[in-house]
């Protein structure tokens, strides 16, 4: 038993030792630790409080330029929901809970921390200061070195309450506030050498009170994070306006001393530490010179931080969104520009040109114009105010200029004007007077500045967009390199910061838009596609052009393109408007393959829309047989993506027709009828290879379509017999843009994509994902006839452009489309107008109407088991399918020579040699012409060429008109290319 209890017993007393040996090793480390903070040198705590200090005022300044750099995006209009305010604007301070006149915000009201709202005597004009808006700014309470909060001033003329359109808000907006500095005498100096420098806002650690200074807790604000109160004279010095020679880090004459005018007299502000005033008045940064009897006391301990214009407008730079405004602006301007030059109008300098020198004699030279074209009304929205004196156009007193506008290195041709965007300062260059504002020098830098104010063939050269600034760039004039981590390159990434940019306006009777002729229609008839460049209007159809009018049905198509292509990179959007004033056939909206399709190519007319089918009525361009009239338009070739805007459902149409018109596939047709089945979809091309129509033919007495046959079996019309199997097939081109008739599995290892097919009935509501096709009886209205409908498309482009393999190139295509009629919601209309952003952020909730994001017909799997399929697809009629944005393959364009190399078409052409050398690793040559180059082609593992698909894009609308007249307008029709 003894032997029992002893057994129970040690353990517990073992516990206790070791307990007490830990409670005793931790008294002797709190105790060395005691001592060692005890016997810590005023010195060094300083540096430790200095050092939070510094933290504190780094971490409040990055987060009022995040705000500045949100701004756009965070204050939408409120009626509207645009984003229609510029960015740059910074929060007011926190006045104190009794003073910040927020009472209609419930996540600020009553609390501190938050910004002020506007309050009555505020303006353009008043420096206010106050307390950091930490809440507002969603950092929480920042606190100094001595745990005391930050404080904060702001110029007028960068408050988020005045925003006006009459004072620009730009790089170039002086603010009101001014540095001091002491520097061994009984004056404060300022600090600043350029108006340009002073800062748009300082933040302020108070340091410890001095003498006079009351920090005891407000009766009259919540004050339970920072406490304290709100007076600034009790936290920001000097305690009497004379310790400083006059100079305050307040404003006398209003409420805690928050506010005051400063547009006569730049507010004077003290930010540098400590300053030690000697009895004899004269003032020292930091301590009094050492061996100085002299009486020397602290009279001020605030330290500042400075946030300028300059950190902020280059922090805002690297904003893609700000970028995106400000090449939207431009391109905006220039396509305004070349419209209305092509409609015959002159170019009238804005009022801001008069105090600029007078124009040279061989050319209009000044500001660009105000115009309701690109004005602050047009996305985006309220750019323009505040840019407009950094923009500059010159135009040729006759003609145009041919290789004297060179843009991204490459010389232009047939420009008839110079666009021009000043950008940022550089060296030199003051834009605070308004004599320096009306001074071309203060803008523009050669070789730009001779060419805009000197008589004679003139020089413009530039980038085309607004961009990123590269700090390595060691010559500010060389527009054609830089140096990019060692390295000698020619990216969009050697902008320096005052770097003008240069746009060509193009010349040419067709402006925005160029228009296919159908040769064969008599003249008698209009034709069915027509821009007009004075309105900015496209008009597709025509009154009193039918086949009962005596029209050929064949001729009836038209086709309207943009004149240049575009590089696809990424992406785009687009808007535009579109009316049916006459409802005939309908539209297509059409993004094609830039490479492989002239401005000049066109479709069929009636069911074809003029996207698919051949106008050609001999079919001479199947080169089977010699043409006829040799001279109908080219096919729309592949790839192309297409928005299909369907008036009239298609009946009748077969791959057995004989007739071009009808030949092809039926359109929908919707149980119970929908406004006679007119729908809106998304449509590629129907095949890569010709359509079998099971009919038997005889090849050795293949007939031509103007003569007769006999009873041997041969095709008709529109089909061609298949010399090797001897069936009678259907070129490709006829099933470009259908949805019903089903369409044979592509089981090959590189299918095109598929056309949406028909979804009966038809669900209301739509059901999510959105579907590729939709009636467009569902869009606000019963009928189409006489309404506008706004259009929104969004292509996001995924490219895998440098697989080991070049047979491997292949590009993903999300196609996303909003209509919304007119009257149905103005802020659904305004976001879909704006194609700056995405629509994601500019209105989530708002669903696409039209989306390829769901099942991919081109990519058929296995039967459906009793509805269910693995994941990654989905069942549609039976079968399985995967789901996401259909693939496009780079195109076979043929076999490969001897030496796996590829020939073609002229090598693209890209910015001069460096040296000699192009940039390494970019796969480019240089040429004889000292510019470098690469070709269009690659060559595969397995022999082929090939050719990149929607390299480049051509944008346009095609239509096709039949038994029944139609009139569409289409209008305010902008793009914005993802880089």
């Amino acid at each position: 038993m003894t032997t029992a209890r002893r057994h129970a017993w040690r353990p517990y007393k073992q516990h206790e030792k070791g307990f007490l040996l830990i409670a005793l090793v931790a008294l002797l480390t709190l105790g060395g630790l005691y001592f060692l903070v005890s016997n810590l040198s005023p010195e060094f705590m300083r540096g430790r409080n200095q050092q939070r200090t510094g933290a504190a005022l780094t971490e409040a300044r990055e987060a009022l330029i995040g705000y500045a750099i949100r701004y756009r995006e965070s204050n939408p209009n409120t009626s509207t929901g645009a984003l229609d305010k510029v960015y740059g604007y910074l929060p007011l301070p926190d006045l104190g809970s009794s003073r910040n006149n927020n009472s209609t915000d419930i996540d600020c009201y009553l609390k501190e921390g938050c910004e002020a709202y506007n309050f009555s005597g505020n303006g353009i004009n008043v420096t206010v200061i106050g307390r950091f808006p930490w809440r507002t700014l969603g950092t929480g309470p920042i606190r100094d070195g001595n745990g005391e909060c930050l404080w904060y001033a702001v110029s007028g003329s960068h408050q988020r309450n005045q925003p006006d359109p009459t004072r620009q808000m730009n790089w170039d907006t002086l603010s009101q506030l001014d540095v001091v500095v002491a520097n061994g005498t009984a004056a404060m100096v300022s600090a600043i050498t350029s108006a340009h420098d002073r800062p748009i806002a300082v933040i302020f650690s108070p340091g410890p009170p001095l003498a006079g200074q009351d920090r005891s807790i407000s009766a009259t604000d919540g004050v339970t994070e920072c406490g304290g109160n709100y007076a600034v004279n009790n936290y920001l010095d000097p305690a009497l306006a004379s310790d400083l020679a006059g100079i305050t880090n307040y404003l006398t004459g209003t409420t805690n001393k928050a506010s005051g005018d400063t547009s006569v007299t730049n507010k004077s502000l003290s930010a540098n530490g400590v300053i030690n005033r000697r009895s004899d008045a004269t003032m020292f940064a930091g301590n009094c010179p050492p061996n100085d009897t002299s009486p020397c006391a602290i009279v001020a301990n605030d330290t500042g931080a400075a946030v300028t214009s300059e950190l902020l407008f280059r922090t805002l730079r690297g904003s893609s969104y700000f970028r995106t405004d400000i090449n939207a602006m431009l391109e905006r301007m220039v396509g305004c520009l070349r419209d209305q030059f092509a409609a015959g109008g002159s170019l009238t300098l804005d009022a801001n040109s008069t105090g600029l020198p007078a124009s040279p004699a061989d050319k209009t030279a000044g500001r660009i114009p105000t115009s309701t074209c690109y004005d602050d009304t047009q996305n985006p929205l309220g750019y323009f105010s505040h840019f407009k004196d950094q923009i500059f156009v010159a135009k040729p007193g006759t003609g145009s200029w041919d290789n004297t506008v060179a843009v991204d290195g490459v010389a232009q041709t047939s420009c008839s004007a110079a666009l021009i965007f000043g950008s940022q300062r550089g060296a030199g260059q003051s834009r605070g007077t308004t004599a320096e504002r009306n001074t071309p020098a203060s803008y523009l830098e050669d070789p730009n500045l001779t060419g805009f104010i000197a008589v004679g063939t003139p020089s413009f050269a530039g980038p085309s967009l607004f961009s990123v600034i590269n700090a390595s760039r060691t010559n500010q004039h060389d527009i054609d390199r830089c140096l990019v981590a060692g390295t000698w390159t020619v990216s969009a990434g050697c902008h320096s910061a005052e770097q003008d940019i240069v746009r060509c306006v193009p010349a040419g009777a067709g402006a925005s838009f160029t228009s296919v002729v159908s040769p064969a229609l008599p003249g008698s008839f209009s034709q069915l596609s027509a821009y007009d460049p004075a309105i900015r209007t496209l008009t597709l159809g025509a009154l009193g052009v039918r086949t009962s009018d005596g029209a050929p049905a064949y001729a009836l198509y038209g086709c309207t393109w943009t004149p240049e292509t575009h590089l696809t990179a990424t992406g785009l959007r687009v808007y535009f408007r579109f009316e049916i004033a006459n409802r005939g056939d309908g539209f297509v909206f059409a993004m094609i393959d830039g490479d492989r399709n002239s401005a000049n190519v066109c479709g069929a007319a009636r069911q074809h829309l003029g996207y698919s089918g051949n106008n050609d009525p001999d079919q001479s361009s199947n080169g089977l047989l010699p043409s006829i009239a040799n001279n109908e338009t080219a096919i729309v070739e592949y790839p192309k993506i297409g928005i299909e805007f369907d008036n009239t459902k298609a009946t009748g149409t077969t791959t057995t027709s004989g007739n071009p018109l009808t030949a092809g596939r039926n359109d929908p047709d919707y149980t119970p009828p929908q406004d006679n089945d007119a729908h809106a979809a998304i449509v590629y091309w129907g095949g890569e290879t010709a359509i079998a129509t099971g009919t038997a033919c005889n090849a050795s007495n293949q007939c031509p379509y103007t003569g007769t046959c006999g009873t041997l079996g041969n095709c008709p019309a529109v089909r061609y017999c298949n010399t090797v199997n001897h069936k009678c097939y259907l070129r490709p081109e006829y099933d470009d843009n259908v949805h019903s008739f089903p369409l044979p599995p592509d089981a090959s290892a590189r299918p095109a994509p598929r056309n949406p097919p028909a979804v009966d009935p038809f669900p209301n509501p739509v059901y999510s994902p959105p579907p590729g096709l939709v009636t467009l009886d569902r869009l606000g209205s019963t009928t189409t006839s006489n309404r506008d409908f706004h259009v929104r498309v969004e292509v996001t482009r995924t490219y895998n452009g440098s697989p080991t393999d070049a047979k491997d190139r292949k590009g993903t295509y999300k196609v996303e489309t909003w209509i919304v009629a007119e009257g149905v919601d103005t802020q659904q209309i305004t976001a879909v107008k704006n194609t700056t952003r995405p629509m994601s952020e500019l209105y989530s909730g708002l669903a696409a109407t039209l989306s390829n994001d769901g099942i991919r017909y081109d990519q058929p799997r296995n039967a459906c088991v009793l509805g269910v399929c693995p994941a990654g697809q989905s069942c549609a009629s039976g079968t399985c399918y995967e789901t996401g944005p259909p693939t496009i393959y780079d195109l076979p364009i043929g076999a490969c020579d001897a030496q796996q190399k590829c020939s073609g078409p002229p090598l693209l052409k890209h910015n001069a040699c460096i040296s000699g050398a192009c940039p390494a690793g970019s796969g480019q040559a240089c040429g004889a012409d000292n510019f470098c180059y690469d070709a269009l082609y690659s060559c595969g593992s397995d022999n082929v060429c090939y050719a990149e698909a929607f390299r480049t894009m051509r944008l346009g609308f095609t239509n096709g008109q039949g038994t029944q007249d139609q009139v569409i307008n289409i209008s305010d029709f902008f793009t914005t290319w993802l880089p």
